[in-house]
């Protein structure tokens, strides 16, 4: 608990001294940093402390994140259950106040619990329903701009490339999925931290264990783990990925 309070302590610090400006970065990444050293008391105080200071945007992201991390590394029912219900209330208010772009969030992480949990019927039914909302989403005319543009950039490019992956059978490669990878590449030389960080882990996960290109996905995870050094899962799959090079 006081080893807790030290560290809100030190990310305030760091927060007020990198100027009471607009820079949401100076906001966003000791929050974003918290969930992926997996620091999750933590991450939630800062936001607590924070959502005032968050827009609609990175708040349901971050949140959405935490919960999403919590379950991942406990795979508890309780917070899987957690997880749910969240997803659940973030895309009926995304409907009610037709905001497509957080139904479009809440239902990617519920796409990725799907095919954590290997529901093939729920993955083609959320797949059909994402890509009803990007069909009508007009990119230009989105309330978002610069990196949460680029964020949601990636999670566009994410989801085609898994759309173009055969739940069935992982093995039917094509040059849609070579492209979308290529693409997600280019998202790990941005500045931004959260958006290259996703980019890593999306990457590192689909060279692991969709396209079997192992030394393609201990790079990612050698730099996550340098990055995020108590982030346990990080290192578990540069292990097994180093085990099998």
């Amino acid at each position: 608990m006081v080893l807790r309070s030290i560290l809100l302590f030190i990310f305030l610090l760091q927060i007020h001294y990198s100027g009471n400006s607009s820079n949401k970065d100076s906001i966003v990444n000791p929050i974003f940093s918290a969930i992926y050293n997996q620091e999750f008391d933590l991450a939630e105080s800062l936001l607590n402390l924070q959502k005032d200071q968050l827009d609609s945007f990175y708040s349901d992201v971050l949140s959405i994140d935490l919960f999403w991390w919590k379950f991942s590394t406990t795979r508890s029912k309780e917070d899987a259950q957690n997880l749910n219900n969240l997803l659940k209330k973030h895309v009926e208010q995304g409907i009610e106040r037709n905001d497509k772009v957080a139904q479009l969030i809440g239902k990617s992480y519920q796409l990725r619990y799907a095919r954590k949990k290997y529901n093939l019927f729920d993955v083609i039914s959320l797949r059909s329903e994402i890509n009803t909302l990007l069909s009508e989403i007009d990119r230009n005319e989105l309330p978002i701009s610069g990196n949460e543009l680029k964020l949601f950039d990636l999670y566009v490019t994410m989801f085609n490339y898994f759309s173009r992956v055969n739940p069935f059978s992982v093995w039917n490669k094509s040059q849609e999925r070579d492209f979308y990878v290529t693409e997600m590449e280019q998202f790990v030389s941005e500045e931004n931290l959260i958006v290259k960080t996703m980019a890593h882990y999306f990457l590192g996960r689909i060279y692991q264990k969709i396209e079997r290109e192992t030394e393609k996905a201990s790079a990612h995870f050698s730099i996550l783990t340098k990055q995020f050094p108590e982030n346990k899962l990080f290192v578990e799959h540069l292990e097994d990925c180093q085990e099998k090079l």
